[in-house]
């Protein structure tokens, strides 16, 4: 069965892979950008406040996270992606970035990579 293509900040739940060590967890993502063929997703976290400053400074606060369907304050991590196909997916829409946010995040994700 095809996963649809999903739209631009939409938020998501998909299992991700840990990094460090075997295994992962479903978690909340944002659909950064889509084509035919792959989805680029954005990290979402809610665990910030004993990340580094640098870490930090590549985490974009959601304002308005209670109305984008999130259960917890949240960040959304733009300093990786995850590439998926982007059918075959069991991907689930829980919400959608606000205006206020996709606004936000777009000229945070400008001044981030043009510093």
């Amino acid at each position: 069965m095809k996963t649809p293509i999903k739209r631009m900040n939409e938020i998501v739940t998909v299992f991700i892979e840990y990094t460090e060590i075997n295994g992962g967890k479903k978690r909340p993502a944002l659909v950064y950008q889509r084509n035919e063929e792959s989805l680029i997703l954005l990290r979402i976290t809610s665990h910030f406040e004993n990340k580094s400053a640098k870490i930090k400074k590549q985490y974009y606060h959601i304002d308005k996270w209670e109305q984008a369907n999130l259960a917890k304050e949240s960040w959304i991590d733009v300093g990786s992606t995850e590439t998926f196909p982007a059918h075959g997916l069991n991907l689930k829409v829980i919400g959608q970035l606000s205006l206020l946010d996709k606004v936000g995040l777009s000229k945070f994700i400008e001044n981030f990579y043009h510093q």
